[in-house]
């Protein structure tokens, strides 16, 4: 009894090891705010919705009404499209089609994904996405867990998170997200 919280305890307090990593990513999502550049976000499922939640703290607020928004925009918010290109072309290219239409270089695309993504095909759609950015100058920061996978490998900037369970590395990500956005708020 109790080991499920202990576990996940353990994960969280192995954050403080990523803490440089989120003050870089803050201040990397400050500077492109401050140019007009995007902060654009995606993953899939749980992590789908860990994106729009930080999309919607990167936008409205995360504690202070008086900052500032941040231009910051879910590449998968748009069902109508989402669904369309999935359905006429497939999904696993929905997100570099969103990234064509709205990024520009200069941009941050963040990348959540629990395992990162690979050559097993899993989360292919971030994967593209994120050779897409990395083609067209837009900065990439990706959040993973488990091995890291692709976007662990390649993305600019990584925060990895090292753990096998799924639940624990989606807590985690929550946790760095919040971080990030306390960064945000003292600048």
């Amino acid at each position: 009894m109790g080991l499920f919280f202990s576990e996940s305890a353990d994960v969280i307090n192995s954050l403080v090891d990523l803490e440089p990593l989120c003050i870089l990513a803050a201040n990397k999502i400050a500077q492109v705010n401050s140019s007009g550049g995007s902060i654009l976000l995606a993953g899939n499922g749980g992590s789908f919705s860990d994106a729009l939640h930080f999309s919607g703290e990167l936008s409205c607020t995360y504690s202070s009404a008086q900052r500032k928004p941040f231009r910051a925009i879910h590449l998968g918010s748009n069902g109508a499209a989402m669904s369309a290109w999935a359905n006429d072309f497939g999904y696993e290219t929905f997100f570099s089609r969103q990234l064509e239409a709205i990024g520009r270089p200069g941009d941050i695309l963040i990348l959540i994904s629990t395992g990162g993504g690979g050559s097993d095909g899993y989360s292919a759609n971030l994967v593209n996405a994120l050779d897409y950015a990395k083609a067209n100058s837009i900065f990439t920061i990706g959040l993973v867990g488990k091995t890291g996978g692709a976007i662990g490998s390649n993305a600019d900037l990584v925060l990895h998170v090292k753990s096998k369970s799924t639940a624990f590395v989606q807590q985690a990500h929550i946790t760095l997200i919040h971080r990030i956005c306390e960064e945000l708020e003292d600048k």
